[in-house]
């Protein structure tokens, strides 16, 4: 499979808030768009912890999904990263989470986990099990 990220028009950086993947497979010839969207805190986390668009291309593509609380989590562990990426950069991908909304295609945000899996299953499966009845 290949993955060719497209940001074609140069954006200031508030704005640069996009994320287009053409996504085609060796079997056939078709390619197919996935387009996401960056809210401000994704794309600021991104960039603080050394996250780029890329890296978040390929963790939505080759990483592990988990529905939970109605998003996506896209889990990249370290068994899973694409052979094609060099040795040299694969701690970089290594255990990243990429978090992104189920009913839209934004992406909440992304980080590191030391034990992603473990970590994401032991998550409730709704977001707020009860309302609050107790708040001030």
């Amino acid at each position: 499979m290949k993955v060719r990220n497209e940001n074609r028009n140069q954006k200031p950086v508030e704005d640069q808030l996009d994320l287009t993947l053409y996504v085609s497979t060796e079997t056939s010839d078709t390619v197919n768009r996935l387009s996401f969207t960056h809210t401000k805190h994704s794309f600021s986390r991104g960039s603080q912890r050394g996250i780029c668009n890329n890296m978040i291309g390929i963790a939505i593509k080759d990483g592990i999904e988990f529905f939970k609380q109605g998003l996506i989590f896209y889990v990249l562990g370290q068994n899973n990263i694409p052979e094609h990426i060099p040795a040299k950069k694969r701690k970089k991908f290594r255990n990243l989470v990429v978090v992104v909304s189920g009913s839209s295609n934004q992406i909440i945000t992304c980080y590191r986990n030391d034990d992603p899996f473990k970590y994401i299953r032991s998550k409730s499966k709704q977001l707020v099990k009860r309302p609050y009845s107790n708040a001030a």
